[in-house]
């Protein structure tokens, strides 16, 4: 058996046993995506395309790939969350703690998709995400909480989690939310921002730090 058949009867059996109630049709699809990226490492359906088991061209595998995404029957509550539930689940069996990143990019129609994933194996692995009207950088503090109790919900009991994100993502009601929910995280945060250290408000780029260099403070304010 060739490698592209072991890995489709083993999704195909998957899917069959999470998703039962979903259309045959829409369960084959789902099977030659999965194991199309599973294979390439890719997301983009010309490559992962390239990858799967299909008797007919190629294109119009792309073509049955972007019809099923684009498939308004086709919900992610239904035919997604069991696989994120499934992939949060077996990381946190081990000791290391749970490393999510939070992102925003651009997406067609003027739209930003916020995103929360969870790293694996150098791969940021979607759980949640939200798709609204907007400029890259500017997701409102609403969002982004709305976003990340999203996904709190889909985490087991007590897991330990490292959250990442970029400067867009360092706001005190954020900082207080991940707090509550005991994560720890490190989010980029702009070189103007004002610290109490050592009894006055400075400047982080007026910090005593040379290039490179790194320094761990504490007892400090951040505002």
């Amino acid at each position: 058996m060739s490698d592209s058949e072991r890995v489709h009867k083993a999704v195909w059996k998957w899917v069959e046993d999470m998703l039962p109630e979903l259309l045959e049709e829409n369960r084959v699809t789902l099977t030659q995506l999965i194991s199309g990226i599973l294979r390439s490492g890719q997301v983009q359906f010309r490559k992962v395309a390239q990858k799967v088991m299909y008797r007919f061209k190629k294109p119009s595998l792309e073509d049955k790939f972007r019809r099923f995404v684009r498939n308004k029957n086709i919900h992610v509550d239904v035919a997604y969350l069991p696989f994120a539930q499934f992939l949060v689940s077996a990381l946190s069996t081990g000791q290391e703690p749970l490393v999510l990143l939070i992102d925003s990019s651009k997406v067609g129609g003027r739209c930003i998709c916020l995103m929360v994933s969870v790293y694996y194996k150098g791969r940021a692995v979607p759980l949640c995400w939200v798709v609204y009207k907007g400029k890259k950088g500017h997701s409102s503090i609403d969002t982004q909480l709305a976003l990340l109790q999203n996904a709190y919900e889909l985490l087991p009991d007590h897991v330990s989690v490292i959250l990442l994100g970029d400067g867009e993502f360092d706001g005190a009601r954020l900082v207080n939310w991940m707090e509550h929910a005991n994560w720890q995280y490190a989010c980029r945060t702009a070189s103007d921002t004002l610290v109490f250290y050592q009894g006055r408000w400075v400047a982080l780029q007026d910090l005593p730090l040379e290039a490179k260099q790194e320094a761990f403070f504490t007892d400090v304010l951040f505002t």
